[in-house]
């Protein structure tokens, strides 16, 4: 009776495992379709106009024009090649 009861659970164990797996897969699959939508969703919208992502980048540019525009200003002639 003991080695039947070990099967048993054996065979709870498996269950509980295979739903959990299961559950996990749904989980990835509506992820997966959520963020495939989402960024095709994006680049346009309702009216047909292209979103801001589709003309140019949504990222901050600024640091990186700051850091262009100090680089022409090197004044020394032992700076310009540091720049």
């Amino acid at each position: 009776m003991e080695q039947r009861s070990i099967a048993e659970a054996d065979g709870d164990d498996k269950k509980i495992a295979t739903i959990t797996l299961i559950i996990l897969l749904a989980v990835i699959a509506y992820g997966l379709f959520r963020t495939g939508r989402s960024t095709t969703a994006s680049l346009t919208t309702p009216g047909g106009a292209l979103s801001q992502a589709a003309h140019g980048s949504a990222i901050d540019q600024t640091p990186l024009d700051t850091a262009r525009g100090l680089v022409q200003m090197s004044t020394s002639a032992d700076e310009l090649p540091l720049a």
